[in-house]
């Protein structure tokens, strides 16, 4: 049954998401941290909430402005896209950017050493600004007329030198185009094609451990075991899968993969539904295309992951979070709304903390949670958190992980 399903209709399928029409606008309403267990006790410290509408980083990118209590949110409307830097603590929000929605994602990146910002724009430009003063947009790429870029996300190196993205033919085949990864100079604009591939790419980052390693995804069907991808040019290493996803029971449906900042490789997630076991979260060794099991767990869809590589943070997929061996858990709330629980993970021991009750509808209005770099905050995104109609609110969550030992 999964043979031609790509992955997008696979996450509709089996994890339950529904596809119904685009929101519109309402009045914002107290959101509380509702859900059927309590997290930890001292665990969560403070809260903070978004105006409505708005929406956190994807989990392989960075939204935390440095050396501030800001992060970027983007204001959504079924016209316009509004990126801003919100100050959490405080409520003040400056507006960075402002365009037309179009086909354009939600998604920017900051570079953690400046505070620049880039993102796509129109699937043919990237524009980068200022996100810690007067933003100053400017495109420094322009595809050519017959290649546009090839998904809408493109992400900083740590250090804001380059940008890693990839151009795409617009005229190929449709089930196998060829792309190219390139980078662009965020200052001169000066283009490197880095390699050609023969497959459908996305979630570019740059590793941000060893930014040598340049990591992307096999985009494609559900089923593919070659999620996982990365290159090294200073050592040699041409592009290459770093994981077979084969487990003696079976093979994993793996994705939403995000590389570490203690080590080179990555973290990502075997999705509840695959064929083999065990599944949850995973890190993917870089140096020796092996992979091993961080926490198991059979409800798992995102990760995200700190700078020490202490912690890790996860959300559920379409259903409330669950420990290993308990039946299928409830799905949604009695209103319909689908359940995306927030779950902290401690990366050595494998033990999972229940954190907080979230909400998802389909792509890309999921949790999607962070970790602070230096893992005091939690952030993700609650679509309809208040149950009267109100679309998706960004959370914060001051967390003292001292109590969990």
């Amino acid at each position: 049954m999964l043979a031609t399903m790509d992955r997008r209709s696979f996450l509709k399928l089996a994890l339950g998401v529904s596809v119904s029409a685009a929101w519109s606008g309402s009045a914002h309403s107290d959101v509380r941290l509702a859900g059927p267990a309590t997290p930890p006790a001292g665990l969560i410290k403070q809260r903070w909430i978004s105006p409505p509408d708005c929406y956190f980083a994807y989990p392989h990118k960075n939204g935390f402005v440095p050396n501030t209590a800001e992060i970027i949110i983007t204001a959504c409307s079924n016209e316009r896209l509004v990126f801003q830097a919100w100050d959490y603590r405080n409520g003040a929000i400056r507006e960075l950017i402002n365009v037309s929605r179009g086909g354009d994602g939600l998604w920017s990146d900051v570079a953690e050493a400046t505070g620049q910002m880039t993102l796509v724009r129109d699937r043919y430009k990237i524009v980068v600004l200022n996100a810690t003063g007067d933003p100053e947009p400017r495109v420094v790429y322009t595809a050519p007329s017959d290649k546009q870029i090839g998904s809408r996300f493109a992400s900083f190196r740590p250090d804001g030198k380059t940008i890693l993205f990839a151009t795409r033919a617009r005229v190929a085949d449709s089930d196998h185009p060829l792309d190219t990864l390139c980078e662009v100079d965020a200052e001169s604009g000066e283009v490197s094609e880095l390699a050609a591939l023969p497959i459908s790419t996305d979630h570019y980052h740059y590793c941000p451990f060893d930014p040598r390693w340049v990591a992307f995804c096999h985009n494609e069907a559900i089923e593919k075991t070659d999620r996982i991808w990365g290159m090294n040019r200073s050592a040699g290493i041409a592009p290459t899968s770093l994981w077979d996803q084969q487990t003696p029971s079976g093979s994993l449906h793996v994705g939403h993969e995000r590389w570490a900042f203690h080590r080179a490789g990555a973290y990502a997630i075997a999705y509840p539904g695959s064929p083999g076991r065990p599944q949850g979260l995973y890190f993917v060794d870089a140096a020796t295309k092996s992979a091993s099991i961080v926490s198991e767990a059979e409800c798992f869809l995102h990760c995200n992951v700190d700078h020490a590589g202490r912690w890790a943070v996860v959300d559920t997929a379409n259903m409330a979070y669950r420990p290993l061996g308990q039946k299928t858990g409830l799905r949604q709330e009695a209103d319909g709304r689908s359940i995306a629980d927030v779950v902290l993970v401690n990366v050595i021991t494998g033990k999972q903390y229940w954190v907080a009750r979230s909400h998802m509808k389909n792509h890309p209005w999921h949790a999607h949670p962070h970790l602070s770099p230096d893992a005091r905050y939690i952030v993700y995104n609650d679509y309809q958190a208040d149950g009267a109609g109100t679309p998706s609110h960004t959370v914060v969550l001051e967390i003292d992980t001292s109590v969990l030992g």
